[in-house]
């Protein structure tokens, strides 16, 4: 398996991805700038998501704002854009708590970090399977890279792959009111596609199609960035609601440079019929 894929890596990115993909499989994970010991291995996040307080009646009664960040890559690109989503959620009144980042390094002191793992993100999203209620919004984004195999397409972790259909049967065991899932991992399609089909209101996006690599920068920064910078806001209303942010980064990775035959800046999206119009 690992063979097979190395070789398809080779042909379908560049050599200096190749090298940090093949560093990921083989090593489980690069060494990632800051202590990655303050991030939670499995027992500790176990005991942490355990020792949560209980959601109150009231709090149950309320709408409340998740997001889970998942990023299995330590460079310094796909950590950039790990802070990005963070910033803006901050800004956006996502709280600590309840925002959950899987990634490869500390990037904070509150709220739960830890390990993007095989074993750590059922962990989460069981987790919140049990305190997401039908009025809540829940916002997923995956950052890293991503994998297509006997046309199958899925996320690399830091230890595994995890196919997009396996995140979707995760995340659809959360009964939120609302969802909204942002990739741009190469092959991120597929999981917007997967997900797009949740029960609920949902909108997807991913900065490529299920069939193609493609340039995650250009996307996922100018999407993040306009949250916290109003260049999307299209009507002035001083609100960029997520459809003025998808065409502005769409627009911006459309133009963005040198993409070949095996690559594609064609960002897609996908709706239900009613979907959420901001991350409120």
């Amino acid at each position: 398996m690992l063979y097979i894929y190395l070789l398809y890596v080779a042909r379908h990115h560049k050599q200096a991805m190749l090298k940090k993909l093949a560093q990921i499989l083989l090593f489980g994970g690069m060494a990632a700038t800051g202590n990655c010991n303050d991030l939670l291995k499995t027992e500790e996040l176990k005991t942490r998501l355990t020792s949560m307080p209980a959601l109150t009646q009231q709090q149950h009664k309320e709408r409340r704002k998740y997001a889970v960040i998942i990023n299995g890559d330590s460079s310094a690109l796909h950590r950039g854009n790990v802070h990005e989503a963070y910033a803006s959620l901050q800004a956006l009144g996502f709280s600590d708590q309840e925002t959950y980042i899987l990634s490869t390094e500390p990037l904070r002191k509150n709220g739960i970090t830890a390990h993007a793992t095989a074993a750590n993100i059922p962990l989460v999203l069981n987790h919140l399977e049990k305190r997401v209620d039908a009025n809540d919004l829940l916002v997923l984004y995956t950052t890293g890279h991503g994998v297509l195999m006997r046309k199958e397409t899925g996320l690399v972790l830091e230890d595994a792959i995890i196919a997009h259909k396996g995140i979707k049967k995760l995340v659809g065991k959360v009964k939120a009111q609302d969802y909204v899932c942002v990739s741009d991992q190469c092959y991120s399609g597929g999981l917007a596609k997967e997900l797009s089909t949740l029960r609920g209101n949902v909108v997807a996006y991913a900065s490529t199609d299920e069939s193609h690599s493609t340039l995650c920068q250009s996307f996922a920064r100018p999407f993040w960035e306009s949250f916290r910078n109003g260049k999307a806001d299209v009507n002035k209303d001083k609100k960029t609601t997520l459809d003025e942010a998808f065409e502005y980064a769409a627009a911006i990775h459309s133009a963005a440079a040198d993409v070949g035959d095996e690559e594609s800046n064609q960002a897609q999206a996908y709706r239900s019929k009613r979907y959420p119009q901001e991350l409120r």
